[in-house]
């Protein structure tokens, strides 16, 4: 029997993604509290040479096929700006002062575009439901069943992620503040990542004293530690062997290690303060 998704509402997952964003803040300074006069050099500086973003707006329409034009900017230190772009709301563009755009994401109607140095990295197609096979929904129906933890909830929406010849479908699932986000392969009908919001620690408008001590766990994690736990989520989520693999844990983000072998896909994974892996997967962006 082929199995009926409850599909969340728009608005609903915007709130959701809202209340669980990562982040925190270390002791912002008050606007109110500083008293500082803006020099014409810094003013000057929060925008980028027009030679440089009239460079980046073709390189935007020569990959997008769409004529752009960037908006607000945002200095960002040293030679790079983040700019919007103009009527596309969810778009942002970094460049440098040679207009060489660093990183970019440009949403068109149900299409989005990712750009690296320059070259298009990948696209992101929202799609519907009933345009994707019963076996890769069966495929994530059978992760959810490895997981502990974690509940499939509703979904809220599937995409179609293409890098060159490869294809792999994105489905985005939420229960209550929780989103978990399943990737299979088109083709294979492996799983390439899973990443369960619910198993990550939660820093959201935590103090400091939380902060600290969530630190202070993640990097008293050996990376023998990490090797050994996720070869057995590794297995269970996304039917990999990591033996003979090596980890290395990164320095940013903290929570971040990459496990390698020669002649073997990388494995990407970030993990919690316990030691037991949120998000896991083969790199393949």
């Amino acid at each position: 029997m082929k199995k009926v998704y409850k599909v969340l509402s728009s608005v609903a997952l915007a709130g959701i993604i809202g209340a669980t964003t990562l982040g925190y803040s270390q002791t912002p300074t008050s606007a109110a509290s500083v008293d500082k006069t803006v020099s014409a050099t810094e003013k000057a500086a929060t925008t980028a040479p027009a030679a440089a973003v009239k460079k980046a707006e073709q390189t935007l329409k020569k990959i997008t096929g769409t004529a752009y034009k960037l908006d607000q900017s945002d200095f960002l230190g040293g030679t790079e700006w983040s700019y919007s772009v103009k009527k596309s709301p969810n778009s942002y563009v970094l460049i440098d002062a040679k207009g060489k755009i660093s990183s970019a994401s440009i949403s068109t109607g149900k299409m989005t575009y990712h750009i690296q140095e320059d070259k298009l990295s990948h696209t992101s197609e929202s799609i519907q439901l009933e345009t994707v096979d019963s076996s890769v929904q069966r495929a994530v129906d059978a992760v959810f069943d490895k997981m502990e933890g974690v509940e499939q909830g509703k979904l809220s929406g599937v995409s179609l992620i293409k890098k060159g010849a490869k294809q792999v479908y994105e489905f985005m699932f939420v229960d209550g503040e929780f989103g978990t986000w399943i990737e299979i392969d088109k083709k294979t009908l492996n799983v390439q990542s899973v990443n369960a919001r619910a198993l990550a620690d939660d820093l959201f408008e935590k103090d400091q004293e939380v902060i600290d001590k969530y630190e202070k766990s993640i990097k008293a994690l050996t990376e023998k530690e990490l090797l050994a736990q996720a070869a057995e989520q590794a297995e269970a989520w996304l039917g990999v062997d990591l033996t003979g693999y090596k980890a290395t844990k990164g320095a940013f983000p903290s929570d971040r290690v990459v496990f390698e072998k020669k002649g073997a896909p990388t494995i990407v994974g970030n993990f919690n303060s316990d030691g037991l892996f949120y998000s896991i997967g083969v790199k393949y962006l």
